[in-house]
């Protein structure tokens, strides 16, 4: 993947030329050095780039963002540069928690395990939304990847799902049944059960 993406040594030198020329100092954000970033001034910007960088409000959230409407590059540059951003995206501002609406909801049910009351989906409803197999896989090394977003987290003590998830609803499991963290950019999963969140435990 590296070497797919590595650019060519005559866009490397191009377009440390004219950030050379510019009096730019950069750093390099990927192993192939696709990606690179440099910080400037607003005015800098816009005679590098002959933009016009403005200050845009979201409407309903009240989030402000500095961005341009258009922006070029000198000639013979644009044939080495895909993108530079940001300039002219403009994403929506991060939500405060999960949202989501289904159009035929699975109310939740009430169970009782070890003395705690828990309300739950049940299976058949996860199986729906996520088309998960009804049967076991054939391949043991099979595995299913999650990712974590929006400050949930998965709790693996005891006290917690997945194992009262499997003691409840899938005795044909083995109860030691876990699964193992992958962590991005040094992330960690927190394990205080009031942190899990509404929607990581599902």
């Amino acid at each position: 993947v590296e070497a797919f993406a590595r650019p060519t040594e005559e866009t490397s030198a191009a377009v440390a030329q004219w950030l050379s020329d510019n009096d730019v100092e950069s750093k390099t954000l990927t192993p192939a050095g696709d990606w690179i970033s440099f910080t400037v001034p607003v005015g800098k910007a816009n005679q590098m780039l002959r933009a016009d960088f403005s200050v845009f409000t979201h409407l309903n959230s009240g989030k402000e963002a500095i961005r341009t409407l258009e922006y070029s590059l000198p000639e013979g540059l644009n044939r080495h540069v895909n993108l530079i951003a940001p300039t002219t995206f403009f994403s929506r501002p991060l939500r405060s928690g999960p949202v989501m609406s289904l159009k035929n909801a699975v109310l939740p049910e009430v169970f009782t395990v070890e003395g705690r009351h828990l309300s739950y989906v049940p299976c058949a409803g996860h199986r729906a939304l996520y088309n998960i197999p009804t049967t076991p896989a054939v391949n043991t090394n099979n595995k299913i990847g999650v990712a974590g977003f929006d400050n949930q987290f998965a709790n693996q003590v005891k006290s917690c799902s997945p194992i009262i998830f499997l003691k409840a609803l899938r005795p044909d499991m083995p109860a030691n049944t876990t699964f193992s963290l992958t962590s991005v950019d040094n992330r960690t999963n927190s394990q205080t059960l009031s942190q899990a969140g509404i929607e990581a435990d599902l």
